[in-house]
């Protein structure tokens, strides 16, 4: 029994001698941006020219800092265009463009991480009004100076910050529906992704019948949808002197609704905290194409756009 007693107390020994040879940190440290990489920014444009948003640069490591770290970040086009040409190649129809430097203003220099804490937020501040919302921003933002430890590398030390204007009916949708030639008959059932946009509070745009996003002439096409006070939809073009649109009157019936939107919103059963909101638009329309003006087509879209978000309360 002694000799367990004693081999048990050299065993801790020997334990505790181990733990006090530990050293605090175990990995090397670097300095990265939290929330990497590709990000979406939704930026609400709703009764405000000015959103105001921020991003953290952070020092990874298993211990906490025992310095101040001094950080500077900027601008850095050339990750856009990594990005671009990564992700498109040749299509330069779908790059993303530099968000112009008066749709946001951020003090990217001289941001400094405490001794004792982990990471320091650095506020970013969006002008709504100036942003161009037909196009497909990038803020690209990358650490490019630091006062201790390394730079992390590329995919950590920078962010790209998809700039988005939105209201409540903006975003991806599901497309359904049929598109067919009037005076053929021909037609063709149609399921696939469309976005869209924000025009104002409470208008959005989108492409005409079934015309693709990355289609070259695809802004000849595009038609503003609003919603009104009672639920029903206009369409307007953005250019009539191409696109002529003639919707029907909207149907309240709910077995065959025209022309309207519909919001439905279910209570999670296992979470009262949790909802899922379904917005359905009902689009039924026909619209004149008069890009060949010797030769208009008539297309006739009767569909729907359809779009699940989950919505978490307190």
């Amino acid at each position: 029994m002694k000799r367990i007693l004693l081999t048990l107390f050299v065993a801790i020994g020997m334990c505790t001698a181990c733990d006090e040879g530990l050293p605090d940190e175990i990995f090397v440290k670097h300095v990265l941006i939290n929330q990497n990489g590709f990000r979406e920014y939704e930026l609400n444009y709703v009764n405000t020219p000015i959103k105001d948003t921020i991003i953290s640069v952070a020092v990874n490591g298993s211990s906490r800092l025992d310095r101040d770290v001094r950080v500077d970040l900027a601008v850095n086009p050339d990750t856009l265009d990594g990005y671009n040409w990564e992700k498109y190649r040749n299509d330069r129809s779908l790059y993303y463009e530099m968000l112009p430097e008066t749709c946001y203003s951020f003090e990217g220099e001289g941001i400094v991480i405490r001794a004792g804490t982990e990471y320091s937020d650095v506020p970013i501040r969006f002008y709504l009004d100036k942003i161009d919302k037909e196009k497909n921003y990038i803020l690209p933002i990358s650490i490019v100076n630091v006062s201790e430890f390394s730079i992390g590398d590329p995919k950590y030390s920078t962010i790209l910050m998809n700039v988005i204007l939105s209201n409540e009916y903006s975003g991806t949708y599901s497309l359904s529906g049929t598109i067919r030639e009037v005076s053929t008959g021909d037609y063709m059932d149609v399921r696939m992704s469309r976005t869209l946009r924000v025009v104002d509070p409470t208008t959005v745009s989108f492409y005409a019948g079934n015309t693709a996003e990355n289609a070259v002439n695809r802004e000849n096409y595009r038609i503003d949808m609003t919603v009104n006070p009672d639920s029903t939809l206009t369409f307007t073009p953005e250019h009539p002197d191409l696109i002529e649109i003639i919707s029907d009157e909207p149907s309240f019936d709910p077995k065959n609704p025209k022309n309207k939107i519909l919001v439905e919103r279910t209570v999670d059963s296992q979470n009262s905290h949790k909802s899922f909101v379904v917005t359905t638009f009902y689009a039924y329309y026909t619209y004149i194409d008069k890009t060949d003006p010797e030769d208009p087509i008539e297309m006739r879209w009767e569909g729907t756009l359809s779009r699940t978000k989950t919505v978490m309360t307190k």
